[in-house]
């Protein structure tokens, strides 16, 4: 009943998101590299104002990955390795923002994760993500 209760009260939101930033913050790339917990997942917030006036929400968010093979693609993320990192994100809005998902877009361009800032806690992927209330029906 507790999980149904914790539903209820999510925001509904929509998620441009943008799967393995190459040029995430530095701040962020720093907190993540030094992080002794070897499944950090941090973040950083900064608000925006579009010009129609619709305030928008960027998070700026590091997930280690230990789902990645090194060996792969050079960096570059394969579909299922996006759905992965897609499913922890939406954890993190919920848990953290109380956000849920209801339409959620990728950014087309190509997504990448860190293999030289990877560690045996996880390769790093950076994301991108601009949240804004969802339309009301």
């Amino acid at each position: 009943m507790g999980a149904l209760n914790l539903r209820s009260t999510l925001r509904p939101v929509t998620l441009h998101a943008q799967i393995g930033n190459l040029f995430p913050p530095l701040e962020l790339v720093h907190r993540m590299c030094n992080s002794p917990h070897t499944n950090a997942q941090l973040l950083m917030v900064s608000n925006s104002k579009e010009p129609a006036g619709r305030s928008s929400q960027a998070i700026h968010v590091g997930v280690r990955m230990t789902e990645l093979d090194p060996r792969e693609h050079q960096g570059n993320l394969r579909r299922s390795a996006q759905e992965a990192v897609m499913r922890r994100i939406r954890i993190i809005l919920e848990e953290r923002f109380q956000y849920q998902a209801v339409k959620t877009t990728l950014d087309p361009s190509p997504a990448f994760w860190y293999p030289y800032l990877g560690t045996i806690a996880g390769n790093l992927v950076f994301c991108r993500l601009v949240v804004r209330d969802a339309e009301a029906g």
